[in-house]
């Protein structure tokens, strides 16, 4: 069956004439392929949406610290956009110089062309574009709010392109309320000798499904540090793929799953290593308690001539029932002979000892796993130096666990 008569997509199209000629028999993935193996896309393609989700207020405001550096969107359309010592806003707002350079990367970074990377193209009515002038160094975190609701579709496509040496931090906010479906793309340039923090808050409404692709081109010396935190929606999916296409170049690509009741969380992530001399660090954990489910694939690959790579990966996870499930598939692909080249994963319960050990010193059992939970949470959380978006998921992580 092609994507386009699936009921899963033909909910979301409800009968629009134009898209027969985007999808073709392109089919949705299934659990037969190889990278939705553990995905469950049954109870996915189970929900069924009432077409594209219509013009709503938002529902979010933006962080205190992002007052001028920020943009917000509602079922994916922009409601407001401001930017200090840099761009931010529809393609059509841009200069004349700074659309010209967008135009060449949107769509040349992503690298999916699947059934979901087409129904983004349908959803989107608009690209969000984010360009930070070379050397500028940006003191406020730039915001991008994003607020869905209702029963709809929405998509969000965001290209972000940081110039040679500057220095910034990003944040990709999800939040809403409903039984919607959001399917998001991003695509981040990163210029010689930058650093770019980037982080995402998935905090869905608990009836939604999500899925976000983030595709990142590192050149000469660029610095990325990536933080994904994924808690909200049933069914979420995050498909991450950073390539490093200069010497030098570094990313950290961690992230913190909090999965309960039923949900499914599923993280691909790809580092794709095509120059010499790169490094990068990952470290994804999840706490899944209840019926939640937690998917990790992991892939290190290190192209043929791309010598002294030094690449490290490691997937921990937290079950706190025994109807919890966690899959996990760290992979390395090395085609080079001089790399350091590490992967790992763990899966494992609160450790009796160190709960023993709390609750001899007057702690109760609920308040001595509560601590012992949070404690391993806080190893990402800790990295996310935006002060009011640090106590929000923090606050999100202490009702989780509680």
């Amino acid at each position: 069956m092609s994507a386009l008569e699936h009921p899963f997509v033909h909910s979301i199209l409800a009968g629009a004439s134009d898209a027969a000629q985007l999808f073709g028999d392109t089919e949705l993935p299934i659990a037969r392929d190889e990278d939705w193996r553990f995905s469950n896309t049954r109870g996915l393609y189970a929900m069924r949406f009432l077409g594209k989700s219509a013009e709503a207020d938002a529902g979010i405001t933006v962080l205190a610290e992002s007052q001028k550096s920020h943009a917000l969107t509602s079922n994916g359309k922009m409601i407001s956009h401001v930017g200090s010592g840099f761009e931010v806003g529809p393609l059509s707002s841009l200069s004349e110089a700074s659309q010209a350079m967008v135009k060449d990367h949107i769509g040349n970074v992503a690298p999916w062309d699947d059934a979901f990377s087409r129904l983004n193209s349908w959803l989107v009515s608009e690209v969000i574009c984010v360009v930070v002038p070379p050397k500028t160094v940006l003191e406020e975190p730039i915001h991008l709010a994003h607020w869905a609701s209702g029963n709809g579709a929405s998509g969000i496509r965001t290209i972000v392109v940081a110039g040679r040496e500057s220095q910034f931090t990003i944040v990709e906010d999800f939040r809403g309320e409903g039984a919607y479906f959001r399917n998001a793309v991003t695509e981040c340039v990163i210029g010689a000798n930058a650093h770019v923090t980037h982080i995402r808050a998935q905090q869905e409404s608990p009836k939604a499904a999500h899925i976000l692709r983030t595709g990142v081109r590192l050149t000469e010396a660029a610095h990325y540090d990536s933080y994904t935190v994924s808690v909200g929606a049933v069914w979420s999916r995050h498909d991450l793929m950073a390539r490093h296409e200069g010497v030098g170049a570094f990313c950290r690509i961690d992230g913190l799953v909090l999965a309960s009741g039923e949900q499914t969380s599923d993280t691909h992530s790809t580092i794709d290593n095509t120059k010499e001399h790169c490094e990068s660090h990952q470290l994804h954990k999840s706490i899944v308690g209840g019926k939640g489910h937690s998917i990790f694939n992991g892939k290190i690959l290190v192209q043929k001539g791309a010598q002294k790579i030094d690449a490290y990966q490691l997937n921990r996870s937290l079950l706190l029932s025994r109807t919890a499930r966690v899959d996990t598939k760290p992979q390395l692909e090395i085609l080079a002979d001089d790399v350091r080249c590490t992967h790992g994963a763990t899966i494992g319960q609160l450790d009796e000892d160190q709960l023993f050990y709390l609750r001899s010193r007057g702690f109760d059992a609920d308040a001595a796993r509560g601590m012992l939970t949070y404690a391993f949470a806080g190893e990402i959380l800790e990295q996310i130096k935006v002060p009011e978006l640090r106590a929000r998921l923090e606050a999100v992580a202490h009702s989780h666990i509680h």
